[in-house]
């Protein structure tokens, strides 16, 4: 049986301490848009749902092994092509997510950002933002964004659907639940 994994077992503060003194699974804070820097602190694989629909975010299982492949939600189901781990990239908070089933990275397809560039697997090179991920506060306490290396742009699904097969894209950061996430162990 799966277990909802809140961001704060899956990450660390690094900068803002959160409630007393620790980051007790939420994004709560005095001010609940100010900004939240977290690393990840847990080696393992975890999968990353998208909050109002429930779905993983998976490579499209038809081509789970090849450069390019895009991402997409999907039913959570436990297979290989569900599961990403956060390897840090330094102390600024920043990490790639490596897929499980394939070895290769999130990555902003074409390393070019503009609202809903999709999101596919490539060869992992923390040198390219588009490879970069960082945990946010999304503004709405006990919920979190997955931020990409491109300023202002955060993980989202496209359209905001519950629908298998709904793309998933960076899109300008906003309380829209079509870009709020949690990690699942």
């Amino acid at each position: 049986m799966k277990s909802r994994t809140m961001w704060g077992t899956v990450v660390a503060v690094v900068g803002l301490a959160v409630g007393c003194g620790g980051f007790a699974g939420t994004a709560q804070a005095a001010d609940a848009k100010a900004p939240v820097a977290v690393r990840p602190a847990a080696a393992g694989f975890f999968e990353i749902v998208n909050d109002h629909a429930g779905k993983c975010a998976e490579v499209d299982g038809n081509g789970a092994g090849a450069l390019g492949t895009l991402i997409h939600e999907w039913s959570c189901d436990g297979e290989d092509n569900q599961w990403w781990a956060p390897t840090s990239v330094g102390s600024d908070g920043f990490f790639t997510l490596t897929n499980r089933g394939s070895g290769f990275c999130m990555n902003v397809k074409n390393g070019v950002a503009f609202d809903g560039a999709l999101i596919d697997q490539q060869n992992c090179d923390s040198s390219k933002p588009g490879q970069l991920w960082k945990l946010q506060a999304s503004g709405l306490a006990g919920h979190l964004q997955l931020a990409s290396g491109f300023a202002g742009e955060c993980l989202a699904l496209s359209p905001n659907t519950s629908q298998n097969g709904t793309k998933v894209v960076i899109s300008a950061c906003s309380t829209s639940s079509a870009k709020l996430w949690h990690f699942d162990s």
